[in-house]
């Protein structure tokens, strides 16, 4: 339950960050409001991965193992573009044809780490409250 509410209040800061200043300040004083909008599903293509789908789920065990983004960043440094393309596909992370190495490990490192990361600053901050 507490990924839903860490994954809903990511959407609606996303939604958020996309208001421009008027439309923020008259969300504020309820002269506006948010409102859902479902999205076409566009037809996802086939990927298919050269790299063992057993491997890569050690990968990403491995990674979520990690306390801190520098380490998840040193662990991915062995890994070839390739590997690092596959995994990220593996995750479900967007990749894009010009994504360098630095970039691909910054996105795998980013979902995977990152979101452990807010994730437990989230849940510091909820107990706190109580």
């Amino acid at each position: 339950m507490k990924d839903h509410y860490l994954k809903m209040t990511g959407i609606i800061m996303k939604s958020l960050t996309k208001l421009t200043p008027k439309q923020y300040q008259q969300l504020l004083d309820g002269k506006g409001r948010l409102v859902f909008e479902e999205l076409e599903q566009k037809q996802k293509q086939e990927y298919t991965s050269k790299t063992d789908p057993t491997l890569l789920d050690q990968y990403k065990e491995t990674l979520t193992s990690f306390e801190s983004k520098n380490e998840a960043y040193r662990y991915l440094m062995k890994f070839k573009k390739k590997q690092l393309t596959d995994l990220a596909k593996h995750l479900d992370i967007r990749v894009l044809s010009n994504d360098t190495k630095a970039k691909l490990s910054k996105k795998i490192v980013d979902n995977q780490v990152g979101i452990k990361l807010r994730k437990k600053l989230f849940d510091t901050i909820k107990a706190s409250d109580k």
